[in-house]
This record gives C-alpha cells, structure tokens and sequence, in this order.
C-alpha cells in the first residue's frame, strides 16, 4: 500500500489536531478521490477504488512514519495479524525521513488505545493495550 506523503500527513493530522473519527476522515477521503488518491491492494480482485477503514486505521497506527524501521510487527502466518508490540523490533536509528513527529503519532496511537480500552471496558475485558519502547500502544 502506498499513500502519498501529503495524504499520510493529512490522515494524521486530521486525527489528532481537528480530532475527527475515521468515518469522517474517510467521508473526506472518498469525497475527492483526485486529491486523495486511495492505496492500491496487491490484489486486483480486492480494489474497489475509494478509501476503507482499515487503510485508515493502518496509517493511523503504522511506527514507520516516525523514520524508524520496525519489523517482526505482523506475524507470517495466521493471515497476517499484528503482533503485540512488545515483540517488535526497532531499528536504533531512524532509517529514512519521518513524515509526522513522534508527538503526533503517540497521539493517535493513545486516541486509539483509549477507543479501544473503552470498548474493551464496556465488553468487561481487561487485556489492555501494552506498551513499547517508542510508542504507547
């Protein structure tokens, strides 16, 4: 999936500094898709030529904004789920130029921890996000 470096910006943006939810960041997105091209799957079959959540959400919640490397993040088999983050790998130094600040990518990862803790929460669970060395998740 590739997203240009303005959209990814955006994306961010949008969720941390005017606060909206990934149904209006997505309104936005599917509302001009001139300027805000969607990503293209591998897959032809699964191209459907507007944004979805989980584009959204893996924008939202990816550490390579941030400049550094991190790898071991999905696992190889079970259809790709995330690994928990205490099992990622971290490059020592940023490996590429960060596209957002940290600050701003702590930010949508704790929106999005506290989302999914009060969902959690609500469902009586208490397995809650653990946290990494850069980010908490």
């Amino acid at each position: 999936m590739l997203v240009p470096d303005p959209v990814v910006k955006m994306i961010l943006h949008d969720d941390v500094v005017n606060r909206l939810t990934i149904t209006a960041i997505l309104e936005k997105l599917n509302g001009n898709l001139d300027a805000y091209p969607p990503p293209l799957s591998p897959d032809p079959k699964r191209r459907t030529g507007m944004w979805g959540r989980s584009s959204v959400w893996e924008i939202l919640h990816n550490p390579k904004y941030s400049g550094f490397m991190v790898w071991n993040r999905r696992q190889r088999k079970r259809g790709g789920r995330l690994n928990p983050p205490e099992k990622w790998v971290w490059s020592e130094e940023p490996t590429h130029e960060a596209l957002v600040s940290q600050e701003i990518l702590d930010s949508a990862n704790l929106k999005g921890i506290k989302r999914d803790n009060v969902t959690k929460a609500k469902g009586g669970h208490e397995n809650y996000r653990k946290h990494t060395r850069r980010f908490a998740w």
